[in-house]
C-alpha cells in the first residue's frame, strides 16, 4: 500500500502528535469506507500501515527510554550493548567516550554542539570534551573548550565544576609521547647498574 502525503507525515511527528495523527486517519478511513470513497481492501490495508506505524514509535520511544535509563545510572556495559547507530548522538558520543575511543566520541560531541550550542546535551558534550582533553593531557584544547562552553552557555554548575578541576592544568604544557630510547639508572660505585628500556 503506498501512503498517502499526509499520512507520511503523520509517520515523522513526535510520539504523542503521531498518535493523534493516526486517530484521526483512523476516523476518517471508517467515514470513507462506509461512503464508499474508500474500498474495504484499502480501508483494511490503511488500518495495517496505521498500526505498524503506532508500534513502531511505541518500540522506539521504549528503546530510547531504556538508553536513557542505563545512561542515568551509568552502566556503560549495558549502555553500549544496547547502543545501535540509531540511538541519540549524545549517549553514543558519551559511551565512547567511556570506552576510550576518542576517535569516535569527539566527532560525535562537537556534531552534538553544532546542532544546539545552548542545550544541556551540548552542555554535557563540552563536559565531556574537557575530561577527555585532560585525560589525554591536551592542556591547550581544554582551555579552548572551557571557553568555547563558557562563550554559547555562561556559567553553570557543570561549568564551574569543569573549570575547578581544570584549574590543576591550565598551566601545564601538553603532555607527548616522545620516541623509545635507552636509559640507564646509575647507582653508588660498586652497585648492579640496570638499563631499563621504554615500552
Amino acid at each position: 500500500m503506498k501512503l498517502e502525503r499526509s499520512d507520511a507525515d503523520a509517520l515523522k511527528l513526535d510520539p504523542n502528535e503521531r498518535r493523534v495523527r493516526l486517530v484521526d486517519l483512523l476516523r476518517a478511513s471508517r467515514r470513507w469506507s462506509t461512503l464508499g470513497i474508500v474500498t474495504r481492501s484499502r480501508h483494511r490495508a490503511m488500518l495495517a500501515a496505521l498500526l505498524a506505524a503506532a508500534l513502531s514509535s511505541v518500540h522506539a520511544q521504549t528503546a530510547d527510554d531504556r538508553l536513557h535509563e542505563l545512561y542515568r545510572t551509568r552502566q556503560w556495559f549495558a549502555l553500549r550493548t544496547a547502543l545501535t547507530p540509531a540511538a541519540p548522538l549524545p549517549i553514543r558520543g558519551i559511551v565512547a567516550s567511556r570506552f576510550n575511543d576518542v576517535t569516535v566520541a569527539e566527532p560525535l560531541l562537537r556534531q552534538v554542539i553544532r546542532d544546539d550550542p545552548r542545550s544541556e546535551a551540548a552542555a554535557d558534550a563540552h563536559n565531556v570534551l574537557t575530561q577527555i582533553y585532560i585525560r589525554t593531557g591536551q592542556y591547550a584544547r581544554m582551555v579552548r573548550e572551557i571557553a568555547a562552553w563558557t562563550a554559547a552557555q555562561g556559567e553553570g554548575a557543570a561549568l564551574r565544576e569543569a573549570t575547578k578541576d581544570a584549574e590543576f592544568f591550565r598551566d601545564l604544557p601538553d603532555q607527548i609521547t616522545g620516541p623509545r630510547r635507552r636509559a640507564q639508572l646509575r647507582h653508588e660505585p660498586g652497585e648492579m647498574t640496570l638499563t631499563c628500556r621504554s615500552p
